[in-house]
C-alpha cells in the first residue's frame, strides 16, 4: 500500500488532489489542514495530521512514501525544514517528493526569441515588423529560469529540493511549474469572472497591449498531472504543468472570458492602475512555455503504433507470440484546450461552485393587465435581463452574422411588400412615408430570435424575466422545443423536424410562470386610468385594445378548444401563479412564488432600494459612532494634557521654592561660618601653609598636620553657639 501526504487538504488545489489521488489503487492518504479555511469532513477519505506538535508532525510525515507540497499555500520556511529533514533521514523504502510550484518563478526570464523562417516572413503584412518570434521554453531548460523578487524564495525551495534529490538515491524529487490556475469556481481569476457575470463593468480590462504570454492550467488537470507523475515516475525532474491552449496571450484569455461569460467587450488599461491586484500581477506574467511531453495526449503516429501493438503480437525465434507491451499510461485531461476553448464548461463550473443559479420566469397576460410593469419590477429586483419583443428584435438586428442578416433581409422584404401594397391602395394625392411602415417579424423567426436571446450569457448566468412572448401554444413550442442531439455523426439531420420526437430544452426553460388575468371591461377601465403621457403614442387606445384583446382571447381562450400557451407549460409540469390585474399585492405574491424553492443565490439579489437604504443607515450609524468616539478621545486627551500641564507647573513651583529655601539657608549659614573661620582657623592655618612652602618637605601633609597639632593648644576654644 502506498501512503501519500498532501499539504493543506482544504485548500483550492488540495481538495482536487485528494479527489484525484484517492482514485489510485491501494492507497492511503493523509494530510495537513490550512488554518482559517473551511474544513470539510475529510476523515472518511484522509487521515488528518496535526501540525502543532512538530515532532509528531515530522514522524507522521516520514511514514509516507509520497509527499506532495503545494507551494501556493505552503509555508516556505516549513517546506525548507521538511526538505532538510528528508535529506538527513534514512528510510528503508524510497520516497518521492513532489513540489507544486508556479511558472511565475520564471517571471524575470527574458523571452526566448528566434528568427522567423522565410515562409513566416512572407506571411507578415508589415514588411518592417519584427523579424523574430517568441519560442516556448521547454522543461529541460529550467536552469535558465530567473525569478522576480517576490518569487526568489520559491526558486530557492525548488533548487534546494532538486539538489537533495540529485544527491540522495532513495529520494525522487519532482517540481511541477504550474500555469496560472483556473476553474472550479476560480481563485486568481475570480474578479474577472464576477465582473463578466454581472456585466459590471461591461468591458473587461486587458493590461497593456495584452500580448504577454500567460500559461495556465485547470485546477483539476493540475491534480491529474500530480497523479500522472506518481503513476509513471518520469525521468525529467522539472516539468511544465500547463494546458495546450491555442494561445497563451493575456488578451486572448480576457477576451475569452468576456465572450463566454460577459458582454464580449474589452478595453486596455495600464498596469500601474491595477498593480496591487493579485489577478493583475498574475496576468502581467510574460513567459511562453511548452507543456511537458508526459502530460500531452499521444500524436496520431503514436496512436497508430499503440493500435498495432495491441492487435499484433511479436513473434519470437520459434514462432511463439511474445507478450504484448503494456499500454502506456496517458493523462486524462479535463480542459486540454485551455480556458479559451473550454470557457462554457468553466462558466458552468463557476456558477455551480459558487451556488449561482439563474432566476427564470415567464410573465404573460392580456394587454393592459400590468404584466410588463411587473416584469420590469422583477427584472430590477433580481438583477436579471428583461426580455421583451422590442429589445430582442433590436439586439438581433445588431448581429453581424448570418442569423442577423437573415432577419434584416426578411424585414426589408416585408417592408417592400407593404410599401407596394400601400402604393397600390393609396388615395389620389396621398403621400406614403416609408418610415411609418413597420413590418412585423414572422412568428417562426421571432421564436428563433427569442431562442437566441435566452441562450445569451446574461440569461444563461443570471436568468431572465420573459415578458409577453410566447403568445400562443405554437410560439412556446417553437421557442422551447428542440430535436434531441444526434447519437452519432452518421445520423442525418431531418429537413422537417418530427414534432413527436422533439424534446423540451430545459437549458432555457423557465422555472416559474406568472399569469395576469381580468375581463375585457376591467382591462379597458384600467387602461383608461393610465396617465395621458403613457397612453400617448402607444397601443393603449380603444381600437388597438379591442384588436389585441381579441387576438389574445383567440390564442388562449379558443372556442375550438385549441391549446393555450399556459397549456404548454402545464404539459411540462410547471406550477403557475395566477394574479388578478387589479391585485395591489402582486409584487409580493410574485416574489413569494418565485422563491418557493428557496431564496435565489445571486450576487445582487434583494430589494435594491431597501438594501441600499439599510446599508446607508448602517454606514451612518457606524460613522456617527466613530465620530463620537473620536470626539470623546479628543476631549480625554485635552483633559489629560491640561492635567499634565497643571501637575508640571505645580512641581516646578515646589522645586523652585525648595531651591530658594536652600539658598537662603546656605546664605545665612555662610555668614556665621565665615566669622568662625577667620577668628579660629584662618590665622594658624595660613601660618602652617607658609611654613610648608618655605620648608618644601617631602611630606608636606604630614608636616602641616604636625604643625597644626603643635599650635592647637595656643588657640582659645570658641563657643560654637556664638556663631
Amino acid at each position: 500500500m502506498s501512503k501519500i501526504f498532501i499539504s493543506n487538504l482544504n485548500s483550492y488545489l488540495g481538495q482536487c488532489l485528494l479527489e484525484e489521488l484517492s482514485t489510485l489503487p491501494d492507497v492511503e492518504i493523509s494530510g495537513s489542514l490550512l488554518q482559517n479555511m473551511p474544513v470539510k469532513n475529510y476523515s472518511m477519505s484522509a487521515k488528518i495530521i496535526q501540525t502543532r506538535d512538530l515532532c509528531a508532525y515530522n514522524a507522521a510525515l516520514m511514514e509516507n512514501d509520497i509527499i506532495v507540497y503545494d507551494m501556493h499555500t505552503a509555508d516556505l520556511n516549513e517546506l525548507q525544514d521538511k526538505a532538510k529533514l528528508l535529506k538527513c533521514s534514512n528510510y528503508p523504502i524510497p520516497k518521492t517528493l513532489i513540489l507544486i510550484s508556479s511558472v511565475r518563478v520564471w517571471g524575470a526570464t527574458k523571452p526566448k526569441l528566434v528568427e522567423m523562417s522565410p515562409e513566416e516572413l512572407a506571411e507578415l503584412d508589415d514588411p518592417e515588423a519584427e523579424k523574430f518570434k517568441v519560442q516556448e521554453y521547454e522543461d529541460s531548460e529550467y536552469m535558465k529560469r530567473k525569478a522576480p523578487e517576490d518569487y526568489k524564495a520559491w526558486k530557492g525551495c525548488e533548487t534546494l529540493a532538486m539538489s537533495i534529490g540529485m544527491n540522495k538515491s532513495d529520494l525522487d524529487v519532482y517540481v511541477l511549474a504550474a500555469g496560472i490556475v483556473y476553474g472550479n469556481g476560480e481563485r486568481v481569476l475570480a474578479h474577472l469572472f464576477k465582473s463578466a457575470w454581472l456585466e459590471s463593468p461591461e468591458e473587461l480590462p486587458i493590461i497593456g497591449d495584452g500580448k504577454n504570454h500567460v500559461p495556465a492550467i485547470h485546477v483539476r488537470d493540475l491534480a491529474r498531472a500530480v497523479k500522472h507523475v506518481i503513476q509513471i515516475k518520469p525521468n525529467s525532474k522539472y516539468l511544465f504543468a500547463v494546458d495546450s491552449s491555442p494561445s497563451q496571450m493575456q488578451k486572448d484569455i480576457i477576451k475569452a472570458i468576456s465572450d463566454g461569460v460577459g458582454t464580449g467587450k474589452v478595453h486596455n488599461i495600464d498596469l500601474e492602475s491595477v498593480k496591487k491586484k493579485k489577478w493583475a500581477m498574475a496576468l502581467s506574467l510574460d513567459v511562453k512555455v511548452k507543456p511537458s511531453k508526459i502530460f500531452l495526449p499521444p500524436t496520431e503516429e503514436e496512436k497508430e503504433d499503440e493500435i498495432e501493438e495491441e492487435e499484433e503480437g511479436e513473434e519470437g525465434e520459434e514462432g511463439e507470440l511474445k507478450p504484448k507491451k503494456p499500454k502506456p499510461i496517458r493523462m486524462e485531461w479535463h480542459c486540454l484546450g485551455g480556458l479559451i476553448t473550454e470557457i462554457k464548461k468553466i462558466n458552468i463550473e463557476f456558477n455551480e461552485n459558487r451556488g449561482l443559479k439563474p432566476i427564470t420566469v415567464f410573465v404573460t397576460g392580456p394587454p393592459g393587465s400590468g404584466k410588463t410593469h411587473a416584469a420590469q419590477m422583477l427584472s430590477k429586483f433580481y438583477n436579471v435581463p428583461h426580455i421583451h419583443t422590442s429589445t430582442v428584435i433590436q439586439k438581433v438586428l445588431q448581429l453581424q452574422n448570418e442569423f442577423g442578416e437573415s432577419i434584416k433581409t426578411k424585414l426589408a422584404e416585408l417592408k417592400d411588400e407593404m410599401l407596394e401594397e400601400a402604393e397600390n391602395n393609396k388615395k389620389e394625392g396621398e403621400e406614403i412615408n416609408p418610415d411609418t411602415i413597420k413590418p412585423r417579424l414572422p412568428k417562426d423567426l421571432l421564436a428563433k430570435a427569442f431562442r437566441w436571446a435566452l441562450g445569451q450569457n446574461p440569461c444563461r448566468n443570471r436568468g431572465y424575466v420573459l415578458d409577453g412572448f410566447p403568445k400562443s401554444y405554437d410560439d412556446a413550442w417553437n421557442v422551447f422545443k428542440i430535436m434531441p442531439p444526434k447519437k452519432t455523426d452518421d445520423d442525418e439531420a431531418e429537413e422537417e423536424p418530427d414534432r413527436s420526437k422533439m424534446i423540451t430544452d430545459f437549458a432555457i426553460f423557465p422555472q416559474s410562470v406568472i399569469e395576469f388575468h381580468g375581463t375585457d371591461n376591467e382591462l379597458i377601465e384600467k387602461v383608461k386610468r393610465l396617465p395621458e403621457d403613457v397612453i400617448q403614442g402607444s397601443h393603449y387606445n380603444l381600437v388597438d385594445m379591442n384588436r389585441r384583446l381579441k387576438e389574445y382571447r383567440a390564442n388562449n381562450n379558443n372556442p375550438m378548444g385549441m391549446p393555450s400557451v399556459l397549456d404548454f407549460f402545464n404539459e411540462n409540469s410547471i406550477e403557475m401563479l395566477s394574479l388578478h390585474c387589479n391585485d395591489d399585492n402582486s409584487q409580493d405574491s410574485c416574489r413569494i412564488y418565485m422563491e418557493r424553492f428557496g431564496k435565489p443565490v445571486n450576487y445582487q439579489t434583494g430589494d435594491l432600494v431597501e438594501e441600499a437604504k439599510r446599508i446607508e443607515a448602517n454606514e451612518n450609524i457606524v460613522e456617527k459612532e466613530i465620530e463620537e468616539e473620536k470626539e470623546r478621545l479628543r476631549k480625554c486627551e485635552e483633559l489629560e494634557v491640561d492635567k499634565k500641564i497643571m501637575r508640571n507647573d505645580e512641581i516646578r513651583k515646589k522645586i523652585a521654592s525648595v531651591q530658594q529655601k536652600e539658598i537662603d539657608v546656605l546664605e545665612r549659614m555662610g555668614e556665621h561660618v565665615k566669622g568662625y573661620m577667620l577668628e579660629n582657623v584662618y590665622e594658624v592655618l595660613s601660618h602652617g601653609l607658609t611654613k610648608v612652602c618655605m620648608k618644601k618637605r617631602e611630606d608636606p601633609i604630614d608636616y602641616l598636620a604636625r604643625y597644626l597639632f603643635k599650635h592647637a593648644d595656643g588657640i582659645p576654644h570658641p563657643d560654637p553657639y556664638l556663631y
